[in-house]
């Protein structure tokens, strides 16, 4: 059974990726495009939990100032550098794929 729904498979993806003369490369440039968009909707989803970060950073050194005991200093300041990071990455992204091309 298993070996009949694979080679159905198979049989299916050769049809359409010879069939209409498009070849293997217009197929596998098909499948990069939704992975493009991927990588945009990583760095905006990276932009907002950086901001998302900075902004309860902040908040908890508020409450810190208000009542040391309560929210300790460490609190605040990883919060902020975690959201400074996640700003920042998809433009360590963006570098080393600039870099890449370099060599």
């Amino acid at each position: 059974m298993k070996k009949s729904v694979i080679l159905l498979f198979l049989s299916m993806f050769t049809i359409t990726a010879y069939g209409y003369g498009n070849g293997l490369g217009a197929v596998m440039g098909n499948l990069i495009e939704p992975a493009q968009g991927l990588g945009r909707m990583m760095n905006a989803v990276c932009y907002v939990i950086g901001l998302g970060f900075l902004l309860v950073g902040l908040l908890q050194y508020k409450y810190h100032r208000e009542n040391p005991q309560q929210v300790k200093i460490s609190t605040p300041i990883v919060l902020v550098l975690l959201g400074v990071i996640m700003i920042a990455l998809p433009f360590i992204a963006m570098m080393s794929e600039s870099a890449q091309f370099l060599k």
